[in-house]
């Protein structure tokens, strides 16, 4: 039996409605997202447009930025929950999901396209929160820019990887790297003091 995209999103919305703090396994559908040209939702609810540079003041780590995430919730203030997904290289670890910034792309808009491809979800970036900067196990370098994400719908996911929606303390207990922590704490406090 051959399942429509429309049945399969279906599912995945009651699986995870149903049972939200369970991590959830999702299944990689392979279909080309088209991505908007321009990153939506810079506007608040008063019409004025926020500020999602990378350069608002904060300090930059060492090195050329390379790839970019999101800490994508749900619900709101004590109660949200947030994503995350399995590593791809230690699929028994929990990350945020984030990836490579292609050429002449935006961070928020490879943060999008990330949480689409690894997560299945499509999630609208609010605000910068910080960097994390770390090296690889292989030696390699790399400095993320990360962005505070609001989950909007779910959409076929182009990896095949875990899925795990929790609160910022079972997340953070999860999550063994130091950085990570530092910004998922960060959302966590946005939203419990923030209008998102």
């Amino acid at each position: 039996m051959t399942l429509t995209l429309a049945d399969q999103t279906a599912a995945i919305d009651a699986a995870c409605t149903e049972t939200p703090a369970v991590c959830t396994e999702i299944c990689g559908v392979a279909r080309v997202v088209e991505r908007p040209a321009s990153v939506r939702g810079r506007e608040r609810r008063d019409g004025k447009v926020r500020d999602m540079s990378i350069d608002r003041g904060k300090a930059r780590p060492r090195g050329q930025l390379s790839h970019a995430g999101g800490v994508v919730f749900r619900g709101s203030g004590k109660t949200a929950e947030i994503l995350l997904v399995s590593a791809k290289l230690a699929p028994h670890d929990w990350v945020l999901p984030k990836g490579h910034i292609e050429p002449d792309e935006a961070p928020e808009d490879c943060a999008r396209r990330e949480v689409r491809e690894e997560a299945g979800v499509d999630a609208r970036p609010l605000e910068f929160l910080g960097y994390d900067s770390y090296t690889t196990p292989l030696g390699k370098s790399v400095v993320a820019a990360f962005y505070l994400m609001k989950w909007v719908r779910f959409v076929p996911a182009m990896e095949e990887r875990r899925v795990c929606w929790l609160a910022i303390d079972d997340a953070l207990e999860r999550i063994p790297f130091g950085g990570t922590r530092r910004i998922i704490t960060a959302a966590g406090e946005r939203l419990t003091t923030g209008d998102d």
